[in-house]
């Protein structure tokens, strides 16, 4: 199967924020993509760290509230194109139930 750009659309670009204490998965996630990206010929996507600040969370019903240290990232990256005009439209998530 021969997977090639979209080059009729401008690169997908993204900003989320996320606890700070995900950002070494989110980093190992875009390096595994990255690495098959190179197999298949594709751009990598790339990503900037922009922000970081502290949200406060409140847990589980109590009344004690904590500082969750996040960190605001901005994700570009361009859509492969799949042979026969298909298109990507859902990655599913493997990950551990009950994970975020």
């Amino acid at each position: 199967m021969t997977i090639t750009l979209d080059e009729t659309t401008a690169p997908l670009v993204r900003e989320v924020t996320i606890d700070l204490v995900d950002l070494s998965t989110i980093k190992a996630r875009i390096k595994k993509l990255n690495r098959r990206a190179v197999r298949l010929g594709l751009p990598e996507i790339t990503f900037v760290e922009i922000a970081h600040a502290e949200r406060r969370h409140v847990g589980y019903g109590l009344e004690v509230s904590i500082k969750v240290p996040t960190v605001t990232l901005v994700i570009t990256g361009r859509t492969p194109k799949l042979p026969g005009g298909w298109k990507w439209i859902v990655a599913c998530d493997r990950s551990r139930p009950g994970s975020r």
